[in-house]
C-alpha cells in the first residue's frame, strides 16, 4: 500500500498512454503526466509498445476502459482505425485514427485530431499563418496527411492539398523529409488529386516519378492514360464490367490465367474472355513487352488518380 501511495497510483487512477514502434523517442509521457499532476488529477500516461505485427491484438486486450485511451503514433494509427468498432468523421476521412477511446461497455472509438490540433497549433503559435498563400507539407504519414487537407480545406473554404514525408529522425534528415513531401504534394497535383493528402510511402514510385519532373516537364497524366488505358476504362464505367480490375491482377500475377483467376474469384476462362475484350479495344499488341509497360504504369497512374475504388 505504502509503495503505491509513494508513485501516486492507486485502484482509482486513470490510465492512458501512447502507442507506437518504437515509442522510446515520445516526449508525449512526460508533457501528459506534467500537466496531469499541475492538474490534480488522479491519472498516469504510460507508453505501449505493441508488436509491429500485433496492434489489433493489443488493442483488442485493452476493451473494457481498465485503460481509458490511447494515442496512436507510427506504424498504426491504419491499423488503429480498423479495430475500432466506431469512429468520427475525422478518422473515416483520414483513413487512420491517432486516437482511441476504450469505453466501459467494450466498444472502441476511433478519431483522428492531427489536423486539429495543427489549427490550434498554428492558431496560438503562428497566428499569422496563412494556408492560402502557399502549399502545404507534412512531415509525418498519409494519415496526417489526409486529416491536414481535410480541416485546412475546411478552414480556408478551398481545396488544400497536403503532401507528407517522414518520419524525420533528426534535424539533419528534415531537408530531405522536406523535399521528399514536395515532390509528393508535386505529384498529388499532376494527378488530379487537388484538396487531397497523401504520402510519399503510398503514391510509390510512380507518384515520386511525377513529383521529380520539373515545372517546365510533361505531366499530362490524363492525356497518357486516355491515350493507353482510356477505352478500357470507359468500357468499365458504361457497362459495368471489371476489365481494369482483371487488368491489374493479370500483370499483379505474372500474367497467370489461373492465379489471376484465384484472386478475382472468377473461373479462369472468365479471365480469359475478359482479356479478349481488352485486346479488341486496345489493339492486339498490348501484351507486347514496350506496350504491356505503358499499360501497367497506366494502370498504376489510373489507381493512384482514384484511390478510394
Amino acid at each position: 500500500m505504502s509503495r503505491q501511495k509513494s508513485c501516486g497510483i492507486s485502484g482509482r487512477t486513470l490510465v492512458a498512454g501512447v502507442a507506437g514502434h518504437p515509442i522510446e523517442h515520445s516526449l508525449s509521457p512526460l508533457i501528459h503526466n506534467a500537466w496531469l499532476a499541475g492538474a490534480g488529477i488522479d491519472g498516469v500516461y504510460v507508453p505501449f509498445t505493441p508488436p509491429a505485427d500485433g496492434f489489433r491484438a493489443f488493442a483488442e486486450g485493452l476493451r473494457g476502459g481498465a485503460v481509458r485511451g490511447i494515442n496512436v503514433t507510427l506504424p498504426f494509427k491504419e491499423a488503429a482505425l480498423a479495430v475500432a468498432d466506431k469512429a468520427t468523421a475525422r478518422a473515416k476521412t483520414a483513413e487512420a485514427a491517432n486516437l482511441l477511446v476504450f469505453d466501459r461497455d467494450g466498444t472502441i472509438t476511433a478519431d483522428n485530431t492531427d489536423g486539429l490540433g495543427l489549427l490550434r497549433a498554428f492558431a496560438q503559435q503562428a497566428p499569422g499563418f496563412e494556408a492560402r498563400r502557399g502549399p502545404v507539407v507534412v512531415l509525418g504519414a498519409g494519415g496526417a496527411a489526409r486529416a491536414v487537407a481535410r480541416d485546412l480545406s475546411r478552414v480556408t473554404g478551398r481545396p488544400v492539398t497536403a503532401g507528407a514525408s517522414g518520419p524525420s529522425t533528426g534535424p539533419a534528415s528534415l531537408a530531405t523529409a522536406f523535399a521528399e513531401a514536395e515532390r509528393c504534394l508535386t505529384a498529388l497535383g499532376a494527378l488530379g488529386r487537388a484538396g487531397q493528402g497523401a504520402s510519399t510511402a503510398e503514391l510509390g514510385f510512380v507518384g515520386l516519378l511525377l513529383g521529380a519532373v520539373g515545372d517546365s516537364g510533361d505531366r499530362d497524366v490524363a492525356g497518357f492514360l486516355t491515350a493507353t488505358v482510356g477505352p478500357v476504362v470507359d468500357y468499365d464505367a458504361r457497362r459495368g464490367t471489371a476489365l481494369v480490375k482483371t487488368l491489374e491482377a493479370y500483370f499483379g500475377m505474372g500474367g497467370s490465367l489461373a492465379r489471376a483467376a484465384e484472386l478475382l474469384h472468377v473461373h479462369v476462362n472468365t479471365v480469359t474472355q475478359r482479356l479478349e475484350r481488352v485486346g479488341q479495344l486496345l489493339g492486339a499488341d498490348w501484351q507486347k513487352p514496350e506496350r504491356a509497360l505503358e499499360v501497367q504504369l497506366a494502370l498504376r497512374l489510373h489507381r493512384l488518380r482514384t484511390p478510394a475504388d
